[in-house]
């Protein structure tokens, strides 16, 4: 699928790639909030994107309360909608989000590992934390926690480093 590999070229630095790849996969199927996050955090690692980036994230977030609206218990799409509010530094509808995705319990890994990341922006490192806990609990790869960008400050942390021991 084009966000495994997107995501794989993301991780590896290679964000002008990953956006490419994404590019064409939300002309295929432009109502995915999926992909159209992907691609918005692609572009935001590429100074001369950021407009692009910030229209990516636009259309998470349309996209993503498309879908909330018609499953209010979708937290995979309240943790992208929370994301992108995050990075369209619109924080209260960013917490917001993230609480009610919070709120729901999710069982995916990868809506915790969201939902950590959501909380580091919001300056929240207690649940950011918290969150990561979860993800790693339910099986989430903490190779992907240590190559993420928007982490790097949350690494450093004694209580990371103590719950990946």
């Amino acid at each position: 699928s084009s966000d495994v590999c997107s995501s794989d070229l993301h991780n590896a630095g290679r964000y002008a790639d990953a956006a490419r790849v994404l590019d064409q996969a939300v002309k295929l199927d432009p109502g995915n909030y999926q992909t159209w996050f992907n691609l918005g955090a692609g572009l935001e690692r590429i100074p001369s994107e950021r407009a692009r980036a910030v229209a990516a994230f636009e259309q998470t977030v349309r996209y993503a309360s498309a879908a909330k609206r018609a499953d209010p218990k979708d937290s995979l799409a309240l943790a992208h909608l929370a994301s992108a509010y995050a990075r369209l530094n619109r924080s209260r509808e960013a917490r917001e989000a993230a609480d009610a995705a919070a709120a729901l319990k999710p069982e995916r890994d990868g809506t915790m590992f969201m939902l950590a990341t959501v909380y580091e922006d919001l300056g929240d490192r207690r649940q950011a934390i918290s969150w990561l806990k979860h993800a790693l609990d339910a099986g989430y790869s903490k190779e992907r926690i240590d190559r993420s960008p928007s982490l790097v400050e949350l690494r450093k942390d004694p209580r990371y480093v103590a719950l990946v021991k």
